[in-house]
């Protein structure tokens, strides 16, 4: 079981991933901004952590710089609802929310993992 932090403004988005993840038998946090994720991160270990680029406050791209200073090797998904390119934030493991529901599945399926491994 994994330790596992979503950070995105949506609710519905935020319940989705909750949900999927938590009956593969994860835990999962969920925090509604960057500032309110990146306290959470701080207090707490995670494994994995889900990341909308796009919100109020500190975006996604400035909670990733700072959750990346204190832990560089945390696998970080990012997710969005906007049109934007995977290069435009240099993460790998980008995902668009347009495959709504089957994005977890699509990722996971992609990299080969049926769990998350921790840290």
């Amino acid at each position: 079981m994994a330790n596992i932090l979503i950070v995105d403004d949506d609710p519905a988005v935020q319940i989705t991933i909750r949900l999927l993840l938590e009956r593969a038998g994860h835990h999962v946090t969920v925090a509604g901004d960057g500032h309110k994720g990146l306290a959470l991160f701080e207090a707490s270990p995670f494994d994995l952590l889900f990341l909308d680029i796009f919100m109020p406050g500190m975006d996604g791209l400035e909670t990733m710089r700072h959750i990346r200073a204190l832990a560089p090797a945390i696998p970080i998904i990012v997710i969005s609802g906007r049109s934007i390119t995977p290069d435009a934030h240099a993460e790998p493991d980008f995902l668009k929310m347009a495959t709504k529901l089957g994005a977890v599945q699509a990722f996971r399926s992609r990299s080969g993992q049926t769990r998350c491994s921790p840290r």
